[in-house]
């Protein structure tokens, strides 16, 4: 292989939709405020009933 086409095959992006700027708002999956809120509301709940 010539040296110029090692060069672009280095280069070369192997997905283009993962790149793309729109694709970069994703991210890990995490719970919403919603779920810690009514975690501590059960678990206040749970210490009142003992």
């Amino acid at each position: 292989m010539a040296r110029a086409a090692r060069d672009r095959a280095v280069v070369r992006l192997r997905n283009r939709h993962a790149t793309h700027p729109l694709m970069q708002k994703g991210g890990v999956h995490e719970k919403p405020r919603k779920a810690d809120r009514k975690r501590e509301k059960q678990d206040l709940q749970r210490r009142l009933d003992e």
